[in-house]
């Protein structure tokens, strides 16, 4: 959409009913064409200075006064531009000002840009929060159009239990859409979608089965929101989970939300699984007690939101990765600018389900791919796992020390600490169950670095290294 407001453009006065209104505009439709095909929504008053073009799919939602100087441009080509007065609001924007693509300004009392300012990219005035209304409410800001992009394979149960939760969100159904990218399901998932009437726009998308990074990532080049979310196909969101993510993103600029996956009460699961959802939520803890920052490494995919164009910008997910691709990206997103924020509203639940043998595969894999993303990319991953090495239970460092490196003793390792954790996690005892399992989780995270750096010595020899915090 691209519309061109010349100086022969009329301004558009405040008009007290909707009928002069509209007459207005009818004796002016020759000389109105370019507002109309901006999308300006006319409420109480709006005044365009001469010169000013407006491209890409401006909106301008006036529920106070706003007034444009000469000379000014408002591009759009990424992401939607806005320029809302809320009532009471009065946006004033002065001469010669270039407001680039994907910026936002809002204005609840009083917003005024001065002469000759260039705003920058994604730039977001904003004295509080954008939130779509209802029905009855008024016209609808429209701020942010989301897409939920879900990588699946081989669940279909839980995958129609995830769609099933998405049309419940109390955001309205035709704002989001939600993209499922089948990676080559062999038990009829792409039939179930298909089946699927939904109040919501659902795609499907299949490809052959090639990991989760590159499904994600062809599901963002379907998308047409501004905002993508990534859910996995084994959560629950809560209601209001999408307008969550909206608000968040309104109010922060380059933001990258990361919310929680919170165990349901009702699931029966195995202790291996009980053993992560207690590392996650001792994470959530200590962010939200400030104890550490939100960084690239809590960047897991199963609950994540950011805007496409900052996905596109960081080059998607390294589908060469198989583990930690989700991690490695975020690592890239923060090099180029990105806000991580966590926020604890913003819940789905996990139905984690996972065998011993593919929980074991985890670890492994996160230490070669840790390696792999040092050595090749730069990221501090590995780094940072050397230096909380040094932190680990002392049993924990004792046993990885002593079995990286001898395959047939790390298996011997594994089989007692798992008959420990499930005997211990039988009679409730869940502190030997946890210890167990972490022993398990260190041992094989380190064994994975070890071939992937060739043996046990380059390990320990970066773990002394690094037992200074790595800049």
């Amino acid at each position: 959409m691209h519309a061109e407001l010349t100086s022969s453009s009329p301004t558009v006065p405040a008009t007290p009913g909707l009928f002069s209104r509209l007459a207005y505009l009818w004796e002016n439709r020759d000389k109105m064409r370019g507002a109309l095909n901006a999308r300006r929504h006319l409420r109480k008053a709006t005044s365009v200075g001469s010169r000013v073009t407006l491209q890409g799919k401006p909106q301008v939602v006036n529920e106070g006064t706003m007034t444009f100087g000469h000379r000014v441009r408002l591009v759009s080509t990424v992401a939607t531009l806005e320029l809302v007065a809320l009532p009471g609001g009065h946006l004033e924007i002065g001469d010669n000002v270039f407001i680039n693509y994907g910026s936002s300004l809002v204005a609840s009392t009083h917003v005024k840009v001065g002469n000759d300012c260039l705003i920058g990219t994604h730039v977001m005035c904003s004295p509080t929060h954008h939130r779509r209304r209802r029905a009855g409410q008024g016209d609808p800001l429209d701020l942010m159009r989301v897409s939920v992009v879900v990588p699946s394979y081989n669940r279909k149960a839980s995958l129609h239990r995830l769609l099933s939760a998405l049309a419940a969100q109390t955001m309205p159904a035709e704002d989001f859409e939600v993209i499922v990218v089948d990676d080559g399901s062999t038990d009829g998932t792409p039939d179930l979608v298909a089946s699927l009437r939904m109040p919501y726009r659902l795609k499907t998308l299949q490809q052959a089965n090639t990991g989760p990074g590159a499904a994600r990532n062809r599901g963002v080049r379907a998308a047409s929101g501004d905002l993508i979310v990534f859910l996995d196909d084994d959560t629950v969101p809560v209601p209001g989970l999408l307008e969550r993510h909206v608000a968040l993103h309104a109010a922060n600029a380059n933001a990258v939300v990361i919310g929680p996956m919170v165990p349901p009460s009702e699931w029966q699961r195995p202790a291996w699984i009980r053993w992560e959802e207690d590392m996650l939520e001792e994470q959530y803890r200590a962010m939200l007690a400030g104890e550490f920052e939100c960084t690239p490494r809590q960047f897991y995919t199963a609950n994540v939101s950011l805007e496409r164009a900052t996905f596109l910008e960081a080059g998607g997910f390294d589908s060469s990765f198989k583990r930690a691709e989700d991690v490695e990206m975020a690592y890239r997103m923060r090099d180029q600018g990105a806000q991580f924020i966590f926020d604890a509203e913003a819940q789905v639940y996990h139905y984690a389900e996972r065998t011993f043998a593919a929980w074991c595969r985890t670890p492994y894999q996160y230490g070669r791919y840790d390696v792999i993303m040092h050595r090749e990319k730069g990221h501090e991953a590995l780094p940072c796992a050397a230096h909380e090495f040094h932190s680990r239970h002392l049993l924990t460092r004792v046993l990885a020390r002593t079995c990286v490196g001898r395959a047939w003793l790390v298996r011997a390792a594994v089989a007692g600490l798992r008959v420990i954790a499930t005997g211990a996690d039988r009679v409730c005892a869940r502190g030997p169950a946890r210890l167990a399992l972490s022993g398990i989780f260190n041992l094989l995270y380190w064994q994975g670095a070890s071939d992937e750096l060739g043996g046990p010595k380059p390990v320990w020899g970066m773990v002394a290294v690094w037992a200074v915090p790595p800049a």
